[in-house]
């Protein structure tokens, strides 16, 4: 069986990845836009300043080694 705490902190590790690769693409659009395209259209669709993240880790007293 496999170490909770190992899979959770590789998941971690993955989903900051992620999230790099979806802030370089976000930089990239603009870049690779033709002049015709209404690029902030594209752009604020998928911003993050329009919503809120939610998840912050474990909930306290959750998952504790005893």
């Amino acid at each position: 069986m496999k170490d909770v705490y190992a899979v959770l902190h590789q998941k971690e590790i993955d989903l900051a990845r992620v999230r790099e690769e979806i802030k370089a693409l976000r930089f990239a659009i603009p870049l690779l836009a033709e002049d015709s395209v209404h690029v902030p259209d594209v752009t604020d669709r998928f911003s993050t300043s329009s919503r809120q993240e939610s998840y912050s880790g474990p909930a306290p007293g959750r998952f504790q080694d005893t």
